[in-house]
């Protein structure tokens, strides 16, 4: 009889479990009221999963090839604008990028769900990130909050290049009349939102103006001076600041328009050589270079590593880019040639000009001319150069002491300031681009433009890397 309390008092407790459990269970699923829905909606990412590059190439032998390649997932960013509901990549896709099969990764906030609308129609589909999508046009995103009471659209733009960012684009020529009769020499700069042209007729100096926008119309200058400049006043056209330079008979003038001209100092320098922003730069009566940071007022002598008699005397151009380590910094050279025509190398010489309050001076020196170099700089006539797409670049005509070689058709690029220079083969020329002699001149303006005129002719260029016309890129190179 004790057995069977015992058996009836655990078989009690069994029962109090068993209910227990039931009435809890029954409370769970009958309990609806714990399970949130979500009001908030939003596209939270994006991104871009894969897409194919194809490019084609045209061999010697006129032989087509066309070759594919895959974008990898994260190389380009997407920014989602949730003021404007707009979502696009900042930096574009390259040209070839086929944008009617891209495939795409995006999430929502608080588990939306994420719908593709139709380009022809107002249908619209569950997206799927495995489908690839048409982003030849811009397309409708929608997303759905959780709960379903909200609904949001996103305007989805899939930005490709239309062009080949290392290729150049030129303008169709124009005529600069009085450059025509520029027939020894001249120099073009941009000054104040004009392109200012001088140059030699073997008696005088003289210079013709036109504005940037335009380049077509040149107007020629009436100098304010009653003597004219002399013939080789035109090598010595620099700008600095607010104003032009030039040098002539001793004496450097400055002018804030190319005809109103006043006289700063005299001086025995031969020719000024360019200005940074801090200092300008002259190659001196004794063949040194000297240094003014008085707008030309007073001259020092430089300090020089090597021998000063190899500095360049013959097409002497100096450029400039700034150190992107240091705003005040730049890296300096100055290019040309000897006066041998026997001489096949081009004379380059650098230095750093550092202008920081605690800054020590640093001397020129000789560059490329040293055993082992593969690449030097090409004595070439009429040789110039410029700061260009974060290097430097050479062009000019026939090579000394070598034949075969079609004058003013390459463009020579250093990326290693002013050491090295190899051949540019995106940077082209137009197939009814024509220099007929010795006389050229070269610069580029502010909008990263590269401007050329062929003497006698006068035909003037204007052209560009089609990547420093980017939006993206003029952005990325400012900062």
């Amino acid at each position: 009889m004790f057995k069977e309390k015992i058996i009836m008092k655990r078989s009690f407790y069994y029962i109090l479990l068993l209910a227990s459990i039931a009435v809890t269970l029954n409370s769970c699923l009958g309990d609806n009221d714990d399970y949130v829905y979500y009001d908030d909606a939003g596209i939270v990412s994006f991104s871009l999963t894969a897409a194919n590059v194809y490019s084609t190439t045209i061999s010697s032998d006129g032989k087509t090839t066309t070759t594919k390649a895959e974008l990898k997932n994260g190389t380009y960013r997407f920014h989602i604008d949730q003021l404007k509901h707009e979502i696009y990549n900042p930096d574009s896709l390259p040209v070839g990028t086929d944008a009617k099969h891209i495939l795409v990764s995006a999430s929502a906030k608080m588990g939306g769900t994420l719908y593709l609308k139709s380009i022809t129609s107002d249908s619209v589909k569950v997206f799927n990130s495995n489908d690839s999508v048409d982003f030849s046009s811009p397309r409708t995103m929608i997303v759905v909050s959780h709960s379903g009471k909200l609904r949001m659209e996103y305007k989805v733009s899939v930005n490709i290049h239309k062009q080949e960012g290392n290729q150049m684009t030129w303008s169709a020529p124009a005529i600069a009349e009085p450059a025509e009769d520029y027939t020894e020499g001249m120099k073009i700069v941009e000054f104040n939102g004009r392109m200012y042209i001088f140059g030699s007729d073997g008696e005088k100096t003289e210079g013709c103006a036109s504005d940037i926008t335009d380049g077509k119309k040149w107007e020629q200058l009436a100098s304010s001076l009653s003597t004219p400049f002399d013939a080789d006043a035109y090598k010595s056209l620099i700008v600095q600041g607010d104003n032009l330079y030039i040098l002539s008979g001793g004496k450097v003038f400055s002018s804030h328009d190319g005809e109103d001209w006043s006289e700063v100092a005299s001086t025995d320098a031969k020719q000024l050589l360019g200005a940074t922003p801090w200092r300008m730069y002259a190659l001196s009566a004794d063949g040194m270079i000297a240094v003014s940071t008085d707008g030309g007022v007073t001259w020092e002598t430089e300090d020089i590593d090597g021998d000063a008699a190899m500095l360049p005397t013959t097409d002497i151009s100096m450029c400039y880019n700034p150190l992107k380590t240091n705003p005040d910094a730049y890296q300096v050279i100055i290019v040309g040639r000897g006066d041998s025509e026997t001489e096949l190398k081009g004379r380059i010489w650098g230095k750093v000009e550092e202008n920081s309050q605690y800054s020590q001076d640093n001397a020129w020196t000789s560059y490329g001319d040293y055993d082992g170099n593969k690449y030097p700089a090409p004595a070439l006539v009429s040789m110039q150069a410029i700061a260009y797409d974060e290097g430097f670049v050479l062009f000019g005509g026939s090579i000394l002491g070598e034949t075969g070689y079609r004058e003013y058709s390459t463009f020579y690029k250093s990326l290693d300031g002013g050491l090295s220079w190899r051949t540019d083969n995106g940077m082209t020329l137009p197939d009814e681009f024509i220099c007929t002699n010795d006389v050229m001149a070269m610069t580029v303006d502010s909008d990263n433009c590269i401007w050329i005129v062929c003497g006698a002719s006068g035909q003037v260029w204007h052209g560009r890397l089609n990547k420093l016309g980017w939006e993206e890129y003029k952005q990325y190179y400012k900062e």
